[in-house]
């Protein structure tokens, strides 16, 4: 039988995008929603405008997916966010557009598009993406994980390609829900 995951949102598809809030709160609606929805983690950005971010997320029983779109901007989760916030989860981040830096423990990987990486959500990391971003998010929670390859976790970040011919079916078929606006008009949070 299927278990929800604990302190997840029921299925289903939301939206949240930072258009139409004001400058100044953007970051900390940000950093909220993506604690409710996906991994708490702390944002900042690299120029002014503020931050320009867009995620739709969609929630499985045993399952977290998420497509992100954003401006230039770093994130980070600290061991004090891990404590606050954890995700009991490893994540893969597909890579669609931009190019970005994972900062981890034991170093750094550039991630282009057509790369993922696979990491432990409990483990403090940094990434940063100096030209802005388009991604998709996949959480996977630690027992579903354990159930599929008998692990709970990984020791450190796996990075893989994507791309290819099988690669691009894989693409083509990753995300078969409307097409939404980098942006879309309208504030906050909401459900379609």
């Amino acid at each position: 039988m299927t278990q929800p995951i604990p302190g997840v949102r029921p299925n289903g598809l939301t939206r949240f995008s930072t258009a139409g809030l004001p400058e100044a709160r953007r970051i900390a609606m940000w950093e909220e929603h993506n604690a409710r929805a996906l991994v708490g983690l702390q944002a900042r950005t690299l120029a002014g405008g503020g931050l320009k971010a867009t995620e739709l997320n969609l929630n499985l029983p045993r399952l977290q997916v998420a497509q992100v779109w954003g401006n230039p901007h770093v994130v980070e989760r600290s061991a004090r966010e891990i404590a606050a916030h954890p995700a009991d989860a490893v994540v893969a981040y597909f890579t669609l557009e931009g190019e970005g830096f994972f900062y981890h423990q034991d170093g750094c990987e550039i991630l282009r598009p057509g790369e993922a990486i696979l990491y432990d959500a409990d483990q403090p990391f940094m990434r940063g993406f100096s030209h802005g971003l388009k991604e998709l998010a996949l959480k996977i929670p630690r027992s579903t994980l354990r159930e599929l390859t008998r692990q709970s976790g990984l020791k450190r970040p796996k990075v893989f390609g994507f791309h290819g011919p099988q690669a691009e079916r894989i693409y083509a078929g990753a995300w078969p829900l409307p097409s939404v606006p980098r942006c879309p008009d309208g504030p906050g949070t909401g459900t379609n």
